[in-house]
């Protein structure tokens, strides 16, 4: 199941009827939406931590929440009318306010302070400090055209690229949430588009002329397999190679990484502690005899991004088993991810 992870905006919290809907309208995603601590940093770090331990496909954050979520690098987000100067409007709400909707703690409201506002300010002002290529090809932004309350198009588009306009207010509609969030959710999560915007694979692609519906089929049936069975299958594609092709050798190997990589962060119960095992060699070891009878040390090429993937394409062309390709076409999608390309 997908995990996405909602932040509310300003005087709200996770209970919204956003989050409600979208809950109905996407059973097949487990949406995660905490209530926010009424401090900056608190949310910010309490974001940041739900992130590490739920590993999101997608962080979607309105209002407020687009101040917070542009700053989860790594992810994918969707910023729906973003306000980036949260400061500005608390200023003129300075006192006692309400929560619009009911919070876990049982809190019906909150103060405004100018200490809070300062606080907010100086999260503000360095907000847009580490954004990554990562971070630019993978966020998306909703603006309604009819948004009186906060309008942050023209600053969002110095940093990015991707948005689109829609007729709505500020806050979200049941048909604004069905017919323009909905369909931007399902756009982000789908491995087309994650391997569409990697750039090197796309330059390949093209060159290859190759079948991208193919590599979408391997991908997700890969992501379908039990993963050491995939780290196994990609082990003795290691074992076949060596001595005949240290491209196709290095390619088995990386994929097998990005594979146990998957497995490490997916699995409660995973037997490989990162800080244990530092390399896939050291997986092989484990998981395939054939390595441990046949190898006593081992070297691995590195290989160049557009070089890599050309070898990997080259590699599917002569793989004739559809496990090992589904496995190998799953282990480059998430190394293309993993490494940000």
């Amino acid at each position: 199941m997908k995990k996405m992870i909602y932040i509310h905006g300003l005087s709200s919290s996770g209970n919204s009827q956003t989050v409600k809907t979208l809950r109905t309208l996407l059973p097949q995603c487990q949406v995660i939406a905490p209530d926010l601590p009424i401090d900056p940093q608190e949310a910010l770090e309490l974001l940041v931590s739900l992130c590490e331990k739920e590993k999101p496909n997608l962080i979607v954050g309105t209002s407020m929440g687009g101040l917070f979520a542009q700053q989860l690098h790594g992810f994918k987000k969707i910023l729906v009318n973003p306000a980036f100067h949260v400061s500005e409007t608390m200023r003129k709400r300075l006192g006692i306010n309400p929560f619009l909707n009911k919070r876990e703690d049982g809190s019906t409201e909150y103060e405004i302070t100018e200490e809070l506002c300062d606080a907010y300010l100086e999260m503000e002002q360095q907000q847009f400090d580490k954004i990554t290529d990562y971070d630019k090809a993978f966020t998306w932004a909703l603006f309604s055209k009819e948004d009186h309350l906060v309008n942050c198009l023209e600053e969002y588009r110095i940093y990015y690229n991707q948005f689109q306009l829609f007729d709505g207010e500020h806050r979200l509609s049941q048909s604004n949430i069905e017919e323009v969030l909905i369909p931007l959710i399902e756009l982000a999560t789908s491995i087309r588009t994650a391997v569409q915007r990697c750039e090197p694979f796309t330059v390949i692609f093209a060159k290859r002329k190759a079948s991208l519906d193919d590599f979408v089929r391997h991908v997700e049936a890969g992501a379908k397999m039990d993963k050491i069975h995939a780290m196994r299958l990609l082990s003795d594609q290691y074992i076949d190679m060596c001595g005949i092709s240290a491209g196709y050798r290095t390619v088995a190997y990386d994929t097998g990484w990005g594979i146990l990589d998957e497995y490490i962060k997916s699995s409660e119960n995973s037997v490989f502690d990162r800080e244990k095992y530092i390399t896939f060699a050291e997986i092989m070891l484990i998981i395939n005899p054939r390595y441990r009878e046949e190898f006593d040390d081992y070297d691995v090429l590195c290989i160049e991004t557009l070089g890599f993937i050309s070898v990997a394409f080259d590699m599917l062309l002569e793989l004739k088993d559809d496990e090992t390709k589904n496995a190998l076409c799953y282990g480059l999608f998430l190394q293309m991810m993993n490494c940000y390309y």
